[in-house]
């Protein structure tokens, strides 16, 4: 069965990389709308804000379950990464948040030679104010404060142009595992943020 992602974008209702057709209705939105500006401009800790991180086109926001305990997570970073230069043509910078600590994010990055900003929400702050948090996990659980992962497309005046996440992260305990293949990331970028 083919990977089944929800899919905002401007001046469209949702739309999904599927073979079969599902209403709008049918589906949960995830995180903020379309159209809407940023909840939060992720600075957390001291980091930079999003206008500091942003590229002239804007950027590709990635929230991940953990950099430090999620091999899905973990490979799509590396893959994003590894085509860094496909962003960058674009004029797009590539910003990954997940809720571990910014000296586990630092050494990830630097062990692998990652390309990207790296933004640490321990405390989830972000992570809540973009309404992403998955309430499967008590706060006894490592993974309480993760997100449900989902990509979002941002222009660099601080809009989300679109977004990308598994449509059942509802009811499949394991959506986690589905992440958006690079040339849907790239064909959406090109569309949403109207560059390429």
């Amino acid at each position: 069965m083919p990977l089944k992602f929800t899919l905002s974008i401007v001046a469209s209702s949702f739309m999904l990389f599927s073979a079969l057709a599902v209403s709008a209705e049918e589906i949960t939105d995830l995180g903020p709308a379309v159209g809407t500006a940023l909840p939060h401009d992720l600075t957390v800790n001291g980091q930079a804000p999003y206008a500091d991180l942003a590229g002239d086109n804007g950027a590709v926001i990635f929230f991940v379950r953990s950099i430090s305990w999620c091999p899905y997570c973990k490979n799509q970073i590396i893959n994003i990464s590894s085509n860094a230069d496909a962003f960058e043509e674009r004029g797009l910078s590539l910003i990954y948040v997940s809720y571990d600590a910014a000296e586990e994010q630092l050494k990830f990055k630097k062990s692998r030679g990652l390309r990207g900003s790296f933004v640490s929400d321990p405390q989830s702050r972000i992570i809540d104010a973009f309404g992403l948090r998955n309430l499967d996990y008590d706060e006894e659980h490592f993974a309480h404060g993760a997100p449900h992962p989902a990509v979002f497309f941002v222009h660099p005046d601080g809009t989300i142009r679109a977004k990308l996440y598994e449509e059942d992260y509802l009811d499949n305990n394991r959506s986690y595992k589905n992440r958006p293949a690079l040339d849907i990331i790239l064909e959406k970028a090109d569309s949403a943020l109207l560059v390429g």
